[in-house]
């Protein structure tokens, strides 16, 4: 089974401070749900509404520094 968390509903690289707080929740929701559920993959997609990925990529990098991933 594969996982896929959708880059519609986050904006991790927003202005707004609520925004990206908001987005990192509903990445780590979303993670911690696939790995409750054991699957094995998670596919996500990158984020286009900006021209930096700063943000989303500390939030990935955080989760692939867990060893039990």
């Amino acid at each position: 089974m594969i996982c896929k968390i959708n880059s519609r509903l986050v904006d991790c690289d927003s202005p707004y401070a609520h925004i990206q707080e908001r987005s990192e929740a509903i990445i780590q929701q979303e993670i911690s749900y696939c790995t409750h559920n054991s699957v094995s993959h998670i596919v996500l997609d990158l984020p286009m509404k900006g021209p930096r990925l700063d943000n989303f990529a500390a939030i990935l990098n955080r989760y692939l520094q867990d060893l039990t991933l």
